[in-house]
């Protein structure tokens, strides 16, 4: 499976779990995102996945990365856990691989205090997937566990949270962003600082439109030594 290697950990915890191996590629320096290039060089015979990694809000460059994934027969999964309405050619990420994943814990754009969801459009997938949130019992006889599974499902509480936040999101967003412009005006471009993420940021594609998330600091070389 072939991943970035700029990530949160889970994405890679998630492939080792389902006994996948983790191929880590680099990732564009003037993004943060998974390079296509380096994507290209790492797929070998044995290469099945490319998990993408929409990050800090940002749209990964999807055209050639799709590219890659139908030229050499490979599944995309989408980790969109810290992009929720991140766009990419007027199309919503989470919308582009075979499955794809959102965080719903507490500092994201909308929350349900733990917890994410998983969504698909496959038939299949989704029929695996709520087989085994619940440990795996047999639709058709209860309490007969016909495969090892996981209690991953959300309480109706937790759930109601996230329907109440679901309706706010435009409101949430808006927040965010104005939250965000706010670090942008006072500190993008003092003494070299890049606040992201930026509409103006001319490093991204021009497909993209990022959401807010939160405001991503990158300090110059001559600051690095003193980022904590």
């Amino acid at each position: 499976v072939i991943v970035p290697s700029f990530t949160y950990i889970a994405s890679v915890a998630a492939i080792v779990n389902a006994g996948g191996v983790p191929v880590l590629v680099d990732s564009d320096p003037r993004t943060g995102l998974i390079d296509p290039r380096a994507v290209a060089k790492a797929i070998s015979p044995r290469t099945k996945f490319l998990m993408v990694v929409h990050l800090y809000g940002y749209a990964c460059d999807m055209d050639p990365l799709l590219a890659l994934a139908s030229e050499h027969s490979l599944t995309v999964i989408e980790d969109a856990a810290e992009s929720h309405g991140a766009t990419y050619k007027g199309k919503v990420v989470g919308s582009f691989g075979a499955a794809a994943t959102f965080s719903f814990y507490a500092n994201k754009t909308m929350t349900t205090g733990e917890g994410g969801i998983v969504v698909t459009n496959d038939a299949k997938i989704w029929k695996r997937l709520t087989y085994l949130r619940g440990h795996a019992m047999s639709p058709a006889l209860r309490f007969w566990h016909t495969d090892v599974g996981y209690n991953y499902r959300l309480s109706n509480l937790l759930c109601a949270v996230g329907v109440a936040q679901l309706e706010r999101f435009p409101e949430l967003v808006a927040k965010r962003k104005k939250l965000i412009d706010r670090y942008i005006k006072a500190f993008d471009g003092f003494e070299g600082i890049k606040i992201s993420p930026n509409d103006k940021d001319t490093k991204l594609s021009v497909n993209s439109a990022p959401a807010p998330w939160l405001a991503c600091v990158e300090l110059p070389a001559q600051h690095a030594d003193k980022r904590d």
